[in-house]
């Protein structure tokens, strides 16, 4: 992403060169005197609109923020562990920008005779909340020096709605997943999987409290969203919101834990010994397995991005399953089949509203994914070594065998196969 403001006091940066970066959605660059330019769709040489900065109605603080005196004079309310003034120049770099939600950017200080960077995350709406869920986390044990950490939250700038937290070094999970040296996916799967454990054990009850109505009430919606877009999407949907009400119906008592939320191999960084932890908008109240299906489910989608196939990193899926439940103290439970087939069908949702290239299929895939996890069919596993058919033996009810061929799963299952198939 490309989107660098000056601070006005500093001439250095009067005739820096900006280069365009591929994706669209990331155009966003700015020209000191010019205000921004944001690129049309028409080709890589059509000359880009001028903006003085980004807006979006949505977040009414977003052009504010990216005005680079305003942002300065609220930074200089605050007591930064760095020696920085109003005099010393500020680069913005838009990181993620979701519409009517929330922007995420790199905020880089000019700190002596170098930089000095942070995060800063501007909402629509107020979300002090955050800040204060990553102080109590923190103090649970989850410091940024720690083994397993978060980063460090510096202010929240309730006028301009901007979260600013120390941005925190290492290398995120997925890429060693992805493109793994000798076992490097191993170790990433594990020390996930210890994260995750610990943080449900010791972190402070905070957020929104998960509901299993409340779930099926989402899921019904986004089945009839795609139901809609009609063609094989209805049925396949149908297929699957049927599936998940009848596992939901199996699931018993659900004792919830603190959860993330969005817990996925790019929201965790490995650095040296420590293991952080970022991303902290979605935290709640949750089932426990609720975090560990997503996990699951986004290295499924990234090995589909990636190499073609949801089981090209069956290896760390399986891994980072069987060494949760384990660090957990904890039986794997029908639980975790429903919450990975419940997510199979939020993702295929997502894919629907996004339309990017090749939506349809993804989405498609994961529809059938959803029905899978719900059956006992069988799915082929590559290992280190080999490749080898695991059969899944069903645990739910009856109830919609006519729709799912015998319903829900143990995911579980298909970590501890791997595990033995693998050696590790």
């Amino acid at each position: 992403m490309s989107m660098f403001v000056d601070s006005p006091t500093d001439p250095v940066f009067k005739h820096a060169v900006n280069r365009l970066v591929p994706s669209f959605h990331e155009r966003i660059e700015a020209f000191p005197g010019e205000g921004l330019r944001v690129p049309e769709h028409s080709g890589e040489n059509a000359m880009p609109k001028c903006m003085e900065y980004p807006t979006d109605p949505g977040i009414p603080t977003l052009a504010a923020v990216c005005d680079p005196a305003e942002l300065a004079k609220h930074l200089s309310l605050l007591s930064l562990p760095w020696p920085w003034d109003t005099s010393q120049a500020i680069r913005l770099r838009v990181l993620k920008w979701h519409r009517a939600s929330r922007c995420t950017f790199e905020i880089a200080l000019r700190v002596g005779s170098g930089w000095q960077e942070l995060i800063g995350k501007v909402y629509a709406e107020d979300r002090s909340d955050i800040y204060q869920a990553m102080e109590e986390i923190r103090r649970a044990g989850f410091g940024s020096d720690a083994e397993f950490a978060l980063p460090r939250p510096l202010a929240y700038l309730a006028p301009l709605r901007l979260l600013l937290y120390e941005k925190a070094p290492g290398t995120r999970a997925r890429e060693l997943i992805l493109n793994p040296r000798d076992s490097e996916d191993i170790l990433a799967a594990e020390r996930c999987a210890h994260w995750l454990a610990r943080f449900q054990a010791l972190a402070p009850r905070l957020g929104p409290v998960y509901t299993l109505d409340g779930h099926l009430s989402s899921l019904k919606q986004w089945c009839q969203s795609l139901s809609d877009h009609g063609g094989p999407f209805a049925k396949k949907a149908s297929l699957l919101f049927e599936g998940l009400k009848e596992a939901a119906a199996g699931l018993g008592r659900i004792e919830l834990c603190p959860g993330h939320g969005t817990y996925t191999p790019g929201q965790v960084l490995l650095d040296g010994g420590r293991t952080i932890t970022i991303d902290w908008d979605t935290y709640e109240m949750a089932d426990p397995c609720r975090d560990v299906a997503r996990f699951v489910v986004e290295i499924k989608r990234n090995a589909l991005k990636h190499f073609g196939s949801l089981h090209a990193c069956a290896r760390a899926a399986g891994i980072f399953v069987k060494t949760y439940f384990a660090a957990a103290h904890a039986a794997i439970t029908p639980n975790l089949a429903f919450h990975e087939a419940a997510i199979c069908l939020e993702r295929a949702k997502h894919d629907r509203d996004k339309q990017v290239q090749g939506w349809q299929q993804k989405a498609e895939i994961m529809l059938d994914e959803g029905v899978r996890i719900l059956s006992g069919e069988s799915i082929e596993s590559a290992t280190a070594t080999d490749t080898t058919q695991v059969v899944l033996v069903p645990r739910f009810g009856n109830g919609v065998a006519a729709a799912v061929n015998k319903t829900a799963f143990i995911l579980g299952l298909v970590a501890e196969a791997l595990l033995d198939l693998s050696g590790a």
